[in-house]
């Protein structure tokens, strides 16, 4: 079946909770990268002095959301080179990348690139989607069949995959230091009110096959 290219924009649009909780209140220059439509921007700079820069390379996204954010720079996180020049001489006390360094071909390197332009002391706020979530032992191991989606967890678009114990080296690749981890859990990849119990039963032992996703808050360290 075809992708729905809709559904996929539909589901990296919108205001995230778990992210904009995550941001810490004392942010004033934030750099969203992946930005959508601006969405969690805009819900930022509802903060007084908050000014937000995005990141967006689709047309038109980055139209839409550069009438929410103060900036928006049209750049392809995948070259490199593009990113180092149009961050030059920028900084930033806040760096936002949510559901974006799946779908990189070097999200390592990516990362460290855009770290550069975080102040020292700085903080990151990434997150990625866990492999080992529960949905993809059941289609892999009972099914037989890796699982692709239009969106969610399985997004046919993810080029790199990432289970709990990569997120340390992530995390180092871009410079960081990690402070925390926090998990959402999910049953299922799907959108369904059951998930929200999922929490509950998180127990030792199925945390991290009911986590769905992982929201890293991490530090630039500041230098010597």
């Amino acid at each position: 079946m075809a992708a729905d290219p809709g559904a996929r924009t539909a589901a990296y649009t919108g205001v995230r909770p778990e992210i904009l909780a995550a941001v810490p209140d004392d942010s004033v220059a934030v750099l969203d990268v992946g930005c959508a439509d601006g969405s969690l921007g805009a819900a930022l700079r509802q903060r007084p002095g908050v000014s937000v820069t995005g990141i967006e390379a689709d047309p038109g996204l980055a139209s839409r959301a550069r009438e929410r954010l103060d900036e928006v720079l049209a750049v392809d996180l995948d070259d490199l080179e593009a990113v180092r020049t149009a961050l030059a001489g920028r900084s930033f006390d806040c760096l936002v990348v949510a559901d974006v360094l799946e779908h990189l071909r070097d999200p390592w390197a990516t990362l460290e690139v855009l770290t550069a332009s975080l102040a020292p002391g700085g903080r990151a706020v990434l997150s990625v989607p866990n492999v080992g979530h529960v949905s993809t032992l059941w289609s892999v191991v009972v099914r037989g069949t890796w699982p692709r989606r239009e969106r969610g967890l399985h997004d046919s678009t993810h080029l790199r995959w990432f289970g709990r114990n990569d997120l340390d080296d992530l995390v180092r690749a871009g410079g960081l230091r990690t402070l925390e981890v926090r998990p959402t859990y999910r049953f299922v990849d799907r959108p369904t009110p059951r998930n929200g119990a999922a929490r509950r039963v998180a127990v030792p032992g199925l945390r991290r096959l009911l986590a769905y996703q992982f929201v890293v808050l991490a530090d630039r360290p500041p230098g010597p």
